[in-house]
């Protein structure tokens, strides 16, 4: 199967720290099922799922480490394959 976990930078501003100062990101793993798509299929698909993974954007990242409880190693990211910014 073709799959890939790509994380996306979201910025985090909501009202309780709309006046707050700082870089309030937060990484946003999106997961790409890829069988069978192409082309267009492909492109509409990955804009629907970014669209359905925002839903959970103010999920702090360490708490979904914490609870998924990935296997861990010095090479590679716990949760994604790449990163996008």
């Amino acid at each position: 199967t073709k799959s890939l976990v790509i994380a996306i930078p979201f910025s985090n501003r909501t009202s309780r720290n709309a006046n707050a100062i700082g870089y309030f990101t937060n990484a946003l793993p999106v997961h790409f099922d890829l069988n069978g798509k192409d082309g267009d299929k492909l492109i509409e698909y990955v804009r629907d799922r970014v669209l359905e993974t925002l839903q959970f954007s103010e999920i702090p990242f360490s708490l979904l480490v914490r609870k998924l409880e990935p296997r861990r190693t010095k090479l590679v990211n716990p949760i994604y394959q790449r990163m996008f910014s």
